[in-house]
């Protein structure tokens, strides 16, 4: 048939294009992987890691997933506008989403958030996905702040300001985006059509009608008390978070500031942005390696922490979220296909 066949193609070159990139970006973190344990010596880090205070880890474990909860509760906030949802619903999606960011690339897992939730609670998928640029936007926007107010705390560092400049332009330019999607919805619906004349009308249809959710999704910036919710709860995330980097450094001895805990994980975070692997693998070594570098721990110790820091935040999530997977009868293949260009139908549950 006509449309298995077209499926099929569609399947063999995803998976061509994944193969590619897989290839590429695995040569990236090893190179980076490698740059960062440069200095550490692997038999000591090997006696170090199992020396290591693993009922601190399971405490810092228990963090995380705590932050996933703050996280879940401000996801809520986003999504009310266009619709209730309760925090608990969301907290599956929010762990599917984040095990599939650290086992695919492209951070995959934001756009099959948005079907996943789309499909759930029968909502358009680009409302969802407004809400989650929003999230991405104002964690950018926090993290800037709160390594603000720990720099004074930190020996001076050249390339920390280089990041802070980069990255303030960078978020800068998307809040104004924001605001003038927010803003300025039919103007933006005309020229999306305009520039959608040249695809076959169904399909323009199609994208147009996205388009205009995931517009309508920014509304929630013109909503002082939504937003102000949003902002507290993005503060208390990123506080959470710097738990688990403190209890992490605590299992190995080290008594991590929490200004420092604070500052190594807005600079790790803004140093992964940028998709360049699953999981940062590579670029989040580097990150965490040169900031501890900053606060004093260095060699085998600093690659010690930051291999556990990234053990701890990578693995638990990626258990949960399969677990979570299977329940929904989903698979890893189905989140990567839902996530291409429209033609293909989003992720559904079917029948757990």
């Amino acid at each position: 048939m006509p449309g298995a066949a077209t499926d099929q193609k569609q399947t063999r070159t995803v998976a061509r294009v994944g193969g590619r990139n897989v290839v590429v970006t695995a040569a990236l973190s090893l190179g980076l992987l490698a740059l960062a344990l440069r200095q550490a010596d692997l038999g000591l880090l090997a006696r170090s890691l199992a020396q290591v205070n693993y009922t601190v880890i399971a405490g810092a474990v228990a963090m995380y997933f705590v932050d996933l909860g703050f996280r879940s509760v401000r996801w809520r906030v986003l999504l009310s506008g266009a619709h209730e949802i309760s925090a608990r619903r969301l907290y599956s999606v929010l762990a599917i989403g984040y095990m599939a960011n650290n086992l695919l690339p492209a951070r995959i897992g934001e756009l099959s958030r948005a079907y996943l939730v789309g499909r759930r609670e029968q909502i358009s998928p680009g409302t969802v996905l407004a809400s989650v640029a929003i999230e991405r936007v104002i964690d950018g926007l926090t993290v800037l702040v709160l390594l603000l107010v720990a720099l004074p705390s930190l020996p001076v560092a050249p390339w920390l300001g280089a990041l802070m400049r980069l990255a303030a332009m960078t978020f800068g330019a998307a809040v104004v985006l924001c605001l003038v999607l927010s803003t300025a919805r039919p103007l933006w619906n005309a020229v999306t059509s305009h520039l959608l004349l040249w695809l076959p009308t169904p399909l323009a249809e199609r994208v147009a009608q996205l388009l205009d959710r995931f517009i309508e999704g920014f509304v929630i910036l013109r909503d002082a008390r939504r937003l102000g919710e949003t902002l507290v709860l993005s503060v208390v995330i990123w506080l959470v978070g710097a738990i688990t980097y403190l209890l992490v450094a605590a299992a190995f001895g080290v008594a991590l500031s929490p200004l420092g805990a604070l500052a190594a994980i807005c600079v790790v975070n803004l140093a992964t942005a940028v998709p360049l692997a699953p999981g940062g693998l590579g670029a989040f070594e580097l990150a965490a390696v040169a900031i501890f570098s900053v606060l004093g721990i260095t060699g085998t110790l600093a690659a010690g922490i930051t291999v556990v820091l990234h053990a701890v935040l990578f693995l638990p999530v990626v258990v949960v979220g399969l677990i979570f997977l299977w329940h929904l009868d989903l698979s890893l293949e189905g989140l990567w296909l839902d996530a291409h260009p429209p033609g293909v139908e989003p992720a559904v549950e079917r029948g757990r």
